[in-house]
């Protein structure tokens, strides 16, 4: 797992080193304005991404961690063969909305672009070698991926039209390593033998993530065009801007979910419930310590950062970042009990249910208030999302009695793991 953890933070070091040099030149390339397209469209391509990697990250995750390795060619067949499909749905929606709702044609970004970027990076095969113990080939193509698409951008990128050469660009670079991903895969494995039964319940199984996936993306995705619409780009740039910080912390919390969380399942699974709760409480005490610390240091040092990175005409975005600064436990929270907890213990609606409460709240909110308080209010609203998720996750394992094993290593007695 040690091994797992050191190269998954490598890749995470590759991705947002690159987001953090990104940033400068594109705010400056691009302006508020540009840089507010960039991220509508970026919205736009998650929520294409999450419809056709559907929940296979994790259900799919879960079945390679624990199979043989002469059935492993039949779940890449299966999924693979899965996404294509979901893919090819997300081609006819796009290509049905053009014809009959032309104004869709106002988007400030080419559709296609949105629609093969987003497809091509759900066809990512981090999950599987993750579930085989190669975690740092997953590490290697993600930092390669977050690299690649800049050399290319910085030299083509020149004014605030060029949101599709980014788009491009990040297209150009994903495509390539899916193909070499892809190629590793299918010349080591010998057996292509697919078990649809399997693939079924995969779907079934991975069903209520999707739907929490899709959820978080259309609702990061109707935010900010809520934001746009009702307070202009420019809000949405300045908004970017901070988001870019928060949204790189938040993400370094998940290279450590990525290498335990196969370790969790194989225990829940071959061992029961209770065997998990050791490795839980470890990590979970380290992220909440980390995410204080990171808090008050973003807090404290928002006006160099955005000052340094993003330039002068960025000053807005300061208190935004400070108010995304107090997600950062509210997410530790949530990861410790949400991907640590309830996941493993194969409780995925009532995961879904505590995300979407909060986004609910969080996207009325926005929707009630963006035009008056703009991108200051969002990042407000994120914040009582995050509060709202966390809230609803603790009932749920309180009620189950897991809250006071994940504390005090014990409970009364237990109640057993179920789909709710």
């Amino acid at each position: 797992m040690k091994k797992a953890f050191f190269a998954l933070y490598c890749a995470y070091a590759a991705r947002y080193l690159t987001s953090f040099f990104s940033l400068p030149f594109l705010a400056r390339e691009l302006g508020p304005v540009g840089l507010g397209h960039l991220a509508i469209a970026t919205s736009m391509v998650m929520v294409v991404s999450i419809w056709v990697e559907y929940g296979f990250s994790v259900s799919a995750l879960r079945e390679i961690s624990a199979a043989k390795p002469d059935d492993r060619g039949g779940i890449v067949i299966g999924v693979t063969t899965a996404k294509l499909v979901l893919w090819g749905v997300a081609g006819l929606t796009l290509g049905a909305l053009k014809l009959f709702f032309p104004p869709i044609s106002h988007f400030p970004a080419d559709l296609g672009l949105v629609v093969l970027l987003g497809g091509v990076q759900a066809f990512n095969l981090g999950w599987y070698f993750l579930g085989v113990g190669r975690a740092s080939v997953s590490a290697v193509i993600d930092g390669l991926g977050a690299l690649m698409w800049f050399i290319p951008a910085f030299f083509l990128v020149r004014s605030p039209s060029d949101v599709n050469l980014v788009l491009i660009c990040q297209l150009g670079s994903q495509a390539v390593l899916v193909l070499i991903a892809h190629g590793i895969i299918f010349t080591s494995l010998k057996r292509f033998s697919v078990d649809w039964v399997k693939v079924i319940e995969q779907v079934k199984s991975g069903g209520p993530l999707f739907v929490k996936k899709i959820a978080m993306a259309a609702h990061s995705a109707a935010i900010v065009l809520i934001l746009g619409a009702m307070a202009g780009p420019v809000q949405v740039g300045y908004f970017n801007a901070a988001d870019r910080f928060a949204g790189a912390i938040v993400a370094s919390f998940y290279p450590a979910a990525q290498a335990v969380m196969p370790y969790l399942f194989n225990r829940a699974a071959t061992d029961g419930s209770d065997s998990i709760f050791t490795a839980s409480r470890y990590m979970s005490i380290i992220l909440l310590i980390a995410s204080i610390i990171i808090t008050t240091s973003i807090y404290f040092t928002a006006h160099i950062l955005i000052a340094v990175f993003a330039g002068p005409q960025y000053t807005p975005s300061i208190q935004i970042l400070q108010i995304l600064a107090f997600t950062f436990p509210l997410v530790a929270i949530n990861q410790a009990l949400g991907l640590y907890i309830m996941l493993p213990l194969r409780l995925d609606v009532s995961f879904l249910a505590g995300v979407i409460l909060g986004e609910c709240a969080s996207l009325i909110l926005t929707y009630i208030w963006a035009s008056s308080l703009g991108a200051v209010g969002v990042a407000s609203f994120r914040v009582i999302e995050a509060a709202i998720s966390a809230i609803v996750f603790s009932i749920v394992l309180y009620k189950k009695r897991y809250i006071q094993k994940l504390l005090f290593g014990r409970s009364g007695k237990a109640i057993p793991a179920a789909h709710r």
